[in-house]
């Protein structure tokens, strides 16, 4: 469950620095794992709210299945290069 923490906190980063397309793959990974608590998923869920209005519906269709495909370890060693950057 931290590891999510952290995964809606560097989605709301990203949200920030208009990395919109990161930050909604995160915060889906978040709203659908089942190791979310209600507090973490709400979190991500309110930030998707945002984001789905600035991202086109195939932009979102393609996350979404990226988000599907992705597992804990691939996106936490992605996350941990991205934030290097």
């Amino acid at each position: 469950p931290l590891l999510l923490s952290i995964f809606t906190t560097a989605a709301e980063l990203f949200a920030k620095e208009h990395n919109l397309q990161k930050a909604t793959l995160l915060a889906t990974f978040v709203k659908n794992h089942k190791a979310s608590t209600a507090r973490v998923r709400d979190r991500a869920e309110e930030l998707l709210t945002r984001l789905k209005t600035q991202l086109s519906a195939d932009e979102l269709e393609e996350i979404r299945q990226r988000s599907q495909q992705s597992d804990l370890d691939s996106l936490a060693a992605q996350l941990f290069i991205d934030l290097q950057k």
